[in-house]
């Protein structure tokens, strides 16, 4: 394929627009919103939730029939016009919301029941602290008549059911006029409602429906065994403990080796100009394979021991010189160590630049900047002089489209990066299809892959994608549907991507497509970190349980699994912080998700003058007057959903701001307000009733949270991680019922007792207390806890004495808190199906032994200057431990014999062991044993005998980042 026509190729400005996608025809677009549409809310009116709704509430009758009535929808055809498209959106997200205003009474129901527990003699405790106004008859009315109103709303908008069931003929009238008052005086209905009117609350438009998927077991092919997160490694040399997820596989890559040769062989050779840093480009088309080549190129043997340092920095579309610096600092410190978390002042910004220079003077480095967009030649030019402290020799590497970025920045003639062969290009449609193995199964689909592959025109992109789209699937017709789309026939030029995106999008299940439409509320090029959209996913309904005993959270990862493998997204990130795993979304899948939300999201940035009106999700950018005034452009978007503040740096610094979103955006399930820096929360935090989802992370100013935080029954995410002047936890923090996943950092000594009565939790974290001296032994009753972590808590000597009550931990994460002893550790033995277990940070690891890790898969013992050899307690996971990572224990002298016994350990790391001498003869000769990794550890000598050499049966072995075997 011809590359050079399809490059971008622009003048001036760095402000790229996205591609826009092949135009839909009408009718179809509509029906493919509408069935996406009634999918989600047919999944969510038979979710569990619901399921509890109808039967506590007594409205079967109702629900049923709306069930029933929308599932009809699914078997016709749609020709409405966009009008009555819309109108029947809105009428389901309105359904949506009377659902959620059930949940929401039967939740604080609970609550008022379990306060009250006991005191029922007490006749001002009759009514819970929720209920005075309202009992539960005069609910149930409302309710009643909100839903059979929904449903003659629905039949006069549409015929969509006439087929199959006549419109309903629903009375309501007796409803206005029974039962206005109830025993306890409360008005139900202030006055005679009409058939045209509509009982609710407020004017509900699109986007507020909950994308529900009833998702079973039996739908996740290939997925991973979780909820135990993953694996822990650790990578950075500082203090730092990291994190890997497991379902990171190594990816198939085909057709490059000699691309790879010509780089390698680019950078080694001295450049005839004698310039003291050149830089080579690698151009081509999106999807192409740029950062993949570069990534070869980074990671190849001949490289790593040419420099002296390799870095590696992936650049979004804003060419933010701070930002960069910053990020090669980190990026050189994976290995050096001596981060620096820079501020905003003048001074700040000197100090991170003499930083840089002091890290890069006079080495030999590589430094690869991935996807550059920017043409501003004054910013290269900074960036330039800041860089040119190396060593003669240095070389910096770019990936781009665009031949302009290539013309300014390069030194070296540039690297046009080619199409794949035909050959190659089925290569990697059959890896993602499933094909290994199967031959004789899939041999009848093979010539249709040919000819799918032959729209590939190359671009391995697209045949990730295709393949992806089919994976598991063995019917020809699916396969001929893909080959025969009528996408491939756009008239659009040069859109070869865009057409297999959205065929690869079309065979998503509907549960998928939302999720990878929400997607777009993520900045373009931008990092997203795993945990985190898994918890936006749950907040906004997107991940939803039919069973019980299904944990969202696991869900959740499925859902990404199934995306991930799909290619829709790229390069999970090792070595990042603790349960902070972060994954790419290339651009163009970006621009997908951005056509699939439609007008549903919008990023807000300083340019922003208007927002449509059917806008619900709204993040920020770049908006630089956040801390001064709300955006005048968003002040009568009433029906939000979701506010999130996501870029780097960017929060708010005025209460005024806080207030104003909540006075205005009473319906909001998501608020993400991290990185922000104002002092107080507002009470009316507590009127948010619908939110599911707040972050206040990294604000180090505030200093108490209001009462009224504990009034959000709804509310499952509460993220206060390096609140630093955080006092403590609202007192009746125990009231927030459906919270699952909270991340705390407070000034408190001891943790409130009231934790306890948080009987939803999944996961605990809690960092950075630097006062905490005791964990609460109301920590306890937390029986459906899977994940707890303690970071950096340099006072905490002892962990509860009731640990073993804790049932259902998977993961134990106890880091850097040097005065912790875990000699007492027999109270462990209560948890017995312990996967994941990271100690670091401690003076010593003195413990009795225990016989109860017998589940444990993955174990990190880090950062322990005084450990002399492994614990004996590690025996008891010899038929399960995978992974083991041994680093920063200067005084261990061997590793332990016992070690051969461990039939299943996949992977070994050992780093920075300065007195390690030697590894058991029998390690090399484990059956499962796939890696192992040796960096820094001078006295260690792998290969000391013939014989060891000649039984090795390990398939990869590095020595300092090199592959010796």
């Amino acid at each position: 394929m011809d590359i050079e026509p399809l490059l971008i190729r622009r003048s001036s400005s760095s402000n790229m627009e996205p591609f826009s996608y092949p135009s839909r025809n009408n009718d179809e677009k509509r029906k493919m919103q509408m069935d996406l549409i009634v999918h989600t809310f047919v999944v969510r009116l038979s979710s569990l939730h619901v399921f509890n709704i109808k039967v506590k509430l007594n409205l079967e009758n109702e629900i049923d029939k709306l069930q029933s009535y929308v599932k009809s929808m699914k078997h016709e055809g749609v020709s409405e016009s966009e009008d009555v498209l819309q109108m029947l959106k809105d009428a389901l997200y309105d359904g949506d919301n009377i659902l959620d205003e059930c949940q929401i009474y039967s939740l604080r129901s609970q609550l008022s029941a379990t306060t009250t527990a006991g005191k029922h003699k007490n006749p001002l405790l009759k009514v819970g602290e929720f209920f005075s106004r309202i009992n539960r008859v005069a609910f149930w009315f409302r309710m009643k008549y909100k839903l059979n109103m929904l449903i003659k709303r629905i039949n006069k908008i549409s015929p969509y059911s006439s087929a199959m069931f006549p419109p309903f003929d629903i009375d309501v009238n007796p409803l206005k006029n029974t039962y206005a008052q109830c025993g306890s005086g409360v008005v139900l209905f202030d006055h005679a409602y009409t058939d045209s009117e509509v009982l609710f609350d407020h004017a509900y438009t699109d986007s507020e429906v909950l994308f529900d998927h009833a998702y079973t077991d039996s739908e996740v092919v290939s997925c991973a065994a979780l909820p135990q997160f993953g694996t822990y490694v650790n990578s950075y040399w500082d203090r730092e403990i990291t994190y890997s997820c497991t379902f990171v596989r190594d990816g198939e890559v085909v057709g490059r080796e000699v691309d790879k040769d010509r780089v390698v062989k680019g950078l080694i050779n001295e450049p005839e100009s004698g310039e003291r840093i050149s830089c080579l480009p690698i151009v081509g088309v999106g999807g192409i394979g740029k950062t993949t080549l570069a990534r070869m190129v980074y990671n190849d043997d001949r490289i790593i021991k040419h420099f002296q340092l390799r870095m590696w920095v992936g650049l979004s579309r804003e060419f933010n010189l701070n930002n960069i610096i910053e990020r090669i600092i980190e990026s050189a410190s994976t290995r050096n160590g001596n981060y620096l978390t820079a501020g905003g002042s003048n001074e700040e910004m000197a100090e991170l630049q003499n930083v840089l220079r002091g890290i890069l003077h006079e080495k030999k480095y590589l430094l690869i900047l991935d996807n550059v967009w920017s043409e501003d030649v004054r910013k290269w030019n900074e960036l330039r002089c800041l860089l040119d402290v190396g060593a003669s020799g240095s070389k910096i590497v770019v990936t781009t489209r665009i031949e302009e970025v290539a013309a300014m920045m390069g030194t070296i003639p540039v690297h046009y990066v080619k199409g794949l062969s035909n050959e190659d290009c089925l290569s990697l449609f059959l890896s993602k299809a499933v094909w290994q193995g199967e031959s004789g199964v899939y041999a009848d689909l093979l010539s249709i892959a040919s000819e799918i592959v032959q729209k590939c025109e190359g671009v391995p992109l697209i045949a990730l994608i295709l393949g992806g789209s089919l994976h598991l699937k063995t019917d020809e017709h699916t396969w001929e549907r893909v080959r025969d789309h009528t996408l491939w026939n756009s008239s659009q030029q040069n859109d070869i991507i865009l057409p297999a995106f959205r065929v690869s999008y079309e065979q998503l299940p509907s549960h998928l497509k939302v999720c990878l439409a929400y997607c777009s509320m993520f900045l373009k090029d931008n990092g997203i970190e795993i945990d985190k959209l898994i918890q936006l996913w749950m907040a906004e309904g997107l991940i939803h349980s039919s069973a019980e005993g299904q944990e969202p959270e696991v869900i959740g990862i499925k859902y990404f699994d199934e995306l991930w493998k799909r290619s829709f997204f790229l390069d999970i990130e090792e070595n990042r912080p603790l349960i902070n795993s972060v994954c790419r979304m290339h651009d163009l899948v970006h621009d997908l998700a951005l056509s699939v939300a439609e007008t549903d999201i919008f990023v807000i940035s300083s340019h922003t003058q208007t927002i449509s009106s059917e806008v619900r999700h709204v993040a920020f950018a770049d908006y630089n007057q956040l801390g001064k005034e709300f955006p005048k452009s968003l002040i009568d978007h009433h029906m939000l959903r979701t506010i999130y503040f996501q870029a780097d740096g960017l929060g708010l610094t005025s209460s005024s701001f806080v207030e104003t979103c909540i006075s205005r955006f009473s319906h909001l399930w998501v608020l993400d307000l991290s990185g922000s820096s104002f002092e107080v929360l507002p009470s009316s935090i507590g009127e948010l009733k619908h939110l599911r989802y707040f972050d206040l992370s990294g604000n180090s100013n505030i200093i108490f949270l209001p009462d009224s935080l504990c009034s959000l029954q709804s509310l499952q995410t509460l993220r206060l991680a390096h609140c630093t002047n955080l006092n403590g936890l609202p007192k009746d923090i125990g009231k927030l019922i459906s919270l699952r996943q909270l991340h705390v950092t407070i000034k408190q000594q001891s943790f409130p007792v009231e934790i306890g009565h948080l009987s939803s939790l999944n996961s605990l974290s809690i960092s950075c207390c630097q006062n905490l001296v005791s964990l609460s032994e109301g920590l306890q009753y937390l029986t459906d806890l899977r994940t707890l972590a303690i970071v950096g808590c340099p006072k905490l000597s002892f962990l509860p004495s009731r640990m073993k009550s804790l049932t259902a931990l998977e993961n134990l994460l106890i880091i850097d808190c040097e005065e912790m002893s875990l000699f007492e550790w027999q109270d462990i033995e209560g948890l017995k199906i312990l996967r994941s277990l990271v100690i670091g940070g401690l003076d010593e690891l003195e413990a009795k032994d225990i016989q109860s890790l017998e589940s444990l898969r993955s174990l990190v013992i880090a950062g322990l200057p005084q450990l002399v050899e492994l614990p004996h307690w590690l025996r008891g996971a010899s038929n399960t431990l995978q992974y083991l990572q041994i680093a920063r224990c200067q005084s261990l002298m061997a590793m332990p014999k016992f070690l051969e016994d461990f039939t299943t350990l996949e992977k070994i790391e050992i780093i920075e062991c300065l007195k390690l001498s030697s590894l058991p003869d029998g390690i090399f000769s484990l059956a499962e044993l796939k890696m192992l990794k040796i960096d820094d550890c001078p006295g260690l000598k792998i290969f000391e005998s013939k014989s060891r050499a000649s039984n090795i049966q390990v398939k990869e072995i590095y020595v300092d980042g090199i592959l010796i075997q």
